[in-house]
This record gives C-alpha cells, sequence and structure tokens, in this order.
C-alpha cells in the first residue's frame, strides 16, 4: 500500500513532519508499504497519481479542494490530518476562512487523522460518521540504560551543586493564541517557589527566533529567577535535555491547548529528564511519571526516589494511554465521486474500473496501529472497529445554511441548482 502525505513544502526539519510523518517511513517500508513526502504542487502536476491514498497536511486553501475532487475522481482515499483545533472557536471571527475550507473538503474526504483523544471526540461533532483514526506521535526507540544513567547523574549532580537547572523547550508563539512562552511567563510563579534556601534555580528558554519579541523578552526578565535564552534546534533540545533535571511544561486551559499532543512530555521523559508540568492536565496519562507540584518534586529529589529512574522505567516502557469508548473505524472502498465530471470521464469507465479494483478496507488503520507499534512509545489501545458502509455522499454543491460553525454540512438539493 502507498501513503502519500500531501504537504505544503517538503521541510523534515518542520516540527509536523518531523514528529509525525518523517520517523514513520522506516516503519512502513519494513512492513513493506511506501510512505512518501509530497508537495501539493507537485501531485497537481502529476497526471498519473500512483499512490492509493493521500493525506492532506497543512494546505487551508482552494488547492487542496481541488486536488481533493480530482483525487476522489480517481478512485482515491482522500484524508486530512488536524492536530491543531482552528475549527471548533466558533465565536471567533478570525478563522472564517478555515471554516469555510473545511466546509468545503470536509464531504470529498474518506478519513481524518488527529493525534489526541479530546481532538477525536471534537471531530465526532464537526464530521459525524467519518472513518478516523487517532495517531499518537510516534517516538523513536529509547534506551533503558541510557536513560536510568541520564536521570541518576542529574538528580546526583542537582543534590551536590544545589542547582536546579530547569529546561523549557518549544515553538514559544502562536499567530492566534497565547501559548508557548505566555504560558512560561503565566506560571513563573511555580519557578519562583522551587527556587528556596538550599536551592538555586537556573532556566534555560529553547524556543523559535520568531517568539522573542521585546514585549516576551520583558515579560521573560520578570520571572524572577535566573533565565538563559536560546534558539531552538534539534541538536541542542536533545543536549540541553540530556543536561537538564527538570522539563517545565505549563499549559493552559484554552481549547486550543486542550487538544495538543503529549510530543513534549514525552521527549523529555526518554531523555531522562523528570517533568513538571501545571496548569491543564495535558499529560494526565503520563501522570506515574511526571510531576504536578514543585514541592512533591523536591521532596523526591531530596529522597533520591525520583518518579523517573531506573527502578520505574520498566513501567514507563509497557504505559499505554487511557481506554475511551470511541469507535475505531476501518476505511471502505470510496465509492463513486457524485460531482459532475466531464463526459470523457464518465464514457470512459476509468473512475468505475478504479473504484473496484481498489480493496484495501481495513489496510490503512491497521497499517498506522502497526507502524506505530515499532516506532512509539505511547500508543492507543484497541477498541470495537466499525465499518462504514460508504463515505459521507458528495454533494454537487455546499449550501449557504450549512457554515461549519454550526458542527455540520448540508448539501442543497440537485432540484434547486436547475432553478
Amino acid at each position: 500500500m502507498r501513503l502519500a502525505i500531501v504537504l505544503p513544502k517538503v521541510d523534515v526539519a518542520a516540527a509536523g513532519t518531523r514528529i509525525r510523518y518523517a520517523r514513520l517511513q522506516a516503519a512502513f517500508e519494513d512492513l513493506g508499504h511506501t510512505l512518501t513526502l509530497n508537495t501539493l504542487d507537485d501531485l497537481i502536476a502529476d497526471p498519473a497519481l500512483t499512490d492509493d491514498a493521500y493525506l492532506i497536511s497543512k494546505i487551508r486553501d482552494v488547492r487542496s479542494v481541488v486536488l481533493a475532487h480530482r483525487l476522489r475522481a480517481a478512485g482515491k482515499h482522500v484524508g486530512i490530518d488536524i492536530f491543531d483545533d482552528y475549527y471548533s472557536h466558533v465565536d471567533d471571527s478570525r478563522f472564517v476562512h478555515v471554516r469555510t475550507w473545511f466546509d468545503q473538503i470536509a464531504p470529498l474526504l474518506t478519513f481524518a487523522l488527529t493525534s489526541t483523544a479530546r481532538m477525536e471526540m471534537r471531530l465526532e461533532r464537526l464530521l459525524p460518521g467519518l472513518p478516523r483514526h487517532r495517531l499518537n506521535d510516534p517516538f523513536t526507540p529509547w534506551d533503558h540504560d541510557s536513560v536510568a544513567k541520564r536521570c541518576a547523574a542529574a538528580a546526583q549532580e542537582a543534590r551536590h551543586s544545589r542547582t536546579l537547572r530547569v529546561l523549557w523547550f518549544g515553538i514559544g508563539n502562536n499567530p492566534h493564541f497565547s501559548v508557548g512562552l505566555s504560558d512560561l511567563r503565566n506560571y513563573g510563579h511555580v519557578l519562583r517557589e522551587l527556587e528556596r534556601a538550599p536551592w538555586r534555580v537556573e532556566l534555560t528558554v529553547l524556543t523559535n527566533r520568531r517568539a522573542l519579541t521585546a514585549d516576551i523578552l520583558t515579560r521573560l526578565a520578570r520571572i524572577g529567577v535566573a533565565t538563559r535564552i536560546e534558539i531552538w534546534s534539534e541538536a541542542r533540545e536533545a543536549e540541553l535535555l540530556g543536561a537538564t533535571t527538570l522539563a517545565f511544561l505549563p499549559v493552559n486551559a484554552q481549547r486550543f491547548s486542550t487538544t495538543k499532543s503529549l510530543n513534549r512530555a514525552v521527549t523529555a521523559l526518554t531523555a531522562g529528564a523528570q517533568v513538571l508540568s501545571v496548569g491543564f492536565p495535558l499529560y494526565a496519562d503520563l501522570d506515574p511519571f511526571l510531576y504536578r507540584d514543585g514541592d512533591a518534586f523536591l521532596a523526591d529529589l531530596e529522597a533520591a526516589r525520583l518518579r523517573l529512574r531506573a527502578a520505574t522505567l520498566p513501567s514507563a516502557a509497557r504505559l499505554r494511554p487511557k481506554r475511551l469508548r470511541l469507535p475505531r473505524f476501518s476505511l471502505p472502498c470510496p465509492s463513486q465521486p457524485r460531482w459532475p465530471m466531464a463526459h470523457s470521464q464518465l464514457s470512459s469507465g476509468v473512475v468505475s474500473s478504479r473504484t473496484s479494483s481498489l480493496r484495501w478496507p481495513a489496510a490503512v488503520a491497521s497499517l498506522w496501529r502497526r507502524a506505530l507499534r515499532q516506532v512509539s512509545w505511547l500508543m492507543t489501545s484497541g477498541c470495537a472497529t466499525k465499518t462504514l458502509s460508504s463515505p459521507p455522499p458528495l454533494p454537487l454543491r455546499c449550501g449557504r445554511s450549512s457554515p461549519m460553525h454550526r458542527g455540520f454540512w448540508t448539501t442543497t438539493p440537485a432540484a434547486a441548482l436547475s432553478r
């Protein structure tokens, strides 16, 4: 099976591409399948379209809708990935264009991909009945002995020097929401509470250059602990996580933040760093191995019984997210598109012949799970499988009475188009 990821541009350094799809390519090959990274422009210019399924990633404009029409006409599966919630903010006029795009592409989809249970539940309301799969962020295998040694070395160094080396890392800003460094500033009092005799806190902020505005720098200066700021790179992240005592991951409770993935906490833990997360319990699945309270962390550090240590690592390796009572879907064979097509397409039989030969009703959902089992530390537990008989019907035209801000779409009856 061939799965094509459709991107605005192929940039393996981009967070979403690097964390999710680039890490899965080797696992796909081991299973005898292919996962390719493609640009939208290349696919629009490609007359062949040889892949079996196409996953459109972060392309929220009319070009992706045009491509989706073409793919469905060729009998291909078409999906989108939805990892950030820009769709359920119905009272926010800044996202009218995003909801309009969503309204246009939704009837063309045969599946959707997300990474968290909360986003999956919102998708059930936005795209009722559409097959969807939850893919936790993959993570490369980690070495038990190396992580155990780093945990012990960091704790011993902290007790000896009485210095807590704290790291905040990640994308520091968002053009629409106050996240990242704003969360760090708003929860700065937690770090000030850690800095009490005999402990001293040294905070390192590892983030993108664009986030370091004058306003943010002023706010960070008011946190009240010694702070050093560095520009993010993958190599520097790995280096700092290997030497840090504590990764500090505050999360606010706005709708956008509550659907984010576990990636940063998993990255920190598998590097051997302790994690302190305050605010919204985004990382609740990892509660046995992270801290929600600074006093508890200091007590465990003094007693040499930190939650992430050699004795607890076997339990961490077996950890699974909490089971959800949500259906698991396998993909149906795509039905023949119902939008108007050129007479030559209909008469040639290309659509019907390709559709009838495409038989893999559970291939994609099964493949995601198998690939993830090889490369992910955390994976979704199995639930009952439900196969849909056909994807949602494709409308000839989306009606004005059905904006996506109501959470569903309706179609304009064919009879109305003849008026």
